[in-house]
């Protein structure tokens, strides 16, 4: 085990000693083929083997996936995305040069990609750290002592593959992680907060005919911020956490306000977020903050319209001398560059461009769109 130095990151390593249990099947330069036991589907890789962000995104997507416990086959399902079974796909490809993986879809009509390797399976055991299916759920040891770049890959896959987001618009601001195993929820708590700086608290519940299972539950502005800069690597999952942050800038329910007092009576959602140029999905937690304030109330249940309370009107008033409603702007020409240069050195998934670029997934994906309105070469 050693460090290497790649870029301004300090990545740790495998080397030749470090591969245990293995048939050295051939040797060419930097690149050696392994085997183990009877199994044909051998497993080539470089040497050092550098545990960068490429492999922590593989870990990282294996809380639902499956070693099996005679260490024969790795198999991963997802039925939330199911471009993620041919990313777990091409990993291995690129990892591993693993050429057979059999990918279908099962009775759950989640999408399954299975590897029959015993080389594999021993190496993303043994070497990875990666749990087998008759073994307690951990974090892999080498995480905690990566650099962050790893350690946000890592996160974010994990919280892909077993996270949630409350929906801000019944107002909830919460992010979860979910496990049958209590072990990977108490590893991921240590690693969000010695790492990350984020704080959380874990929660059991009982499910008849199932047993216990555990959640770890993010809460408050400070870490659902930090945990939307590290970001979730799923569109989804991404999209919700950011409209939670939406709702945490500053003086947000004043600018709010303002707005909801153009329309002389009632008004839509759509009709606020127009003004307001944000997506209508945030523009309703905005509403709901306003209403817990007492300064909104709905009107009707069915299609919901809203006015301002006596209350709303006299604040509003005060405050529309001081505050400009205008929709919200970035500085698009410099973040369409930083996206162009993200596609140009090979990212293609939204939460990738945005942890290269430093921007969050909502302007990635409305740079995206701007780029393919101009016949870009993304697709």
């Amino acid at each position: 085990m050693a460090f290497v130095t790649s870029g301004e990151q300090l990545y740790l390593r495998l080397e030749m000693a470090d591969l245990r249990g293995f048939k050295l099947i051939e040797k060419c330069a930097d690149m050696v083929k392994l085997g183990a036991g009877q199994s044909r589907n051998n497993i080539t890789i470089a040497i050092p083997f550098t545990l960068d962000e490429k492999v922590a995104k593989l870990v990282g997507m294996m809380p639902d996936g499956s070693i099996s416990r005679k260490s024969s086959q790795v198999t991963f399902w997802q039925k939330k995305d199911l471009a993620k079974v041919d990313e777990f796909r091409i990993l291995l490809e690129k990892l591993f040069a693993i050429k057979k993986v059999n990918l279908r879809i099962d009775k759950t009509n989640s999408g399954v990609a299975q590897a029959s390797s015993k080389p594999l399976a021993i190496f993303m055991n043994k070497c990875l750290g990666v749990s087998k299916s008759d073994e307690p759920y951990r974090v892999p040891w080498w995480i905690m002592n990566s650099p962050m770049g790893v350690v946000k890959t890592y996160v974010g896959e994990v919280f892909a593959m077993e996270g949630s987001v409350c929906d801000p618009a019944i107002g909830k601001k919460e992010a979860r992680l979910h496990s049958c195993d209590l072990s990977f929820v108490e590893d991921m708590q240590h690693l969000l907060n010695e790492k990350l700086n984020i704080t959380s608290s874990i929660f059991t519940y009982h499910i008849k005919g199932y047993g216990n299972k555990y959640y770890l539950t993010i809460k408050g502005k400070e870490n659902l911020l930090k945990l939307q800069d590290v970001g979730i690597a799923l569109e989804s999952h991404q999209r919700r956490l950011d409209e939670v942050c939406e709702s945490y800038k500053p003086e947000t329910w004043k600018i709010s306000l303002v707005a909801a007092s153009k329309f002389q009576s009632s008004f839509r959602s759509k009709d606020m977020a127009t003004i307001l140029g944000i997506s209508t999905r945030a523009t309703l937690a905005r509403i709901e903050q306003l209403i817990a304030y007492g300064l909104v109330v709905r009107r009707a249940s069915n299609q919901p319209t809203y006015s301002l309370t006596e209350l709303g009107w006299e604040l509003a008033s005060q405050l529309s001398p001081t505050i400009k409603i205008q929709p919200v702007r970035t500085k698009s020409r410099e973040n369409e560059t930083k996206v162009k240069a993200a596609l140009q050195a090979g990212l293609k998934k939204k939460h990738d461009i945005a942890r290269f670029t430093c921007l969050t997934y909502t302007t990635v994906r409305e740079v995206l769109a701007r780029i393919a309105a101009k016949n870009s070469d993304y697709s």
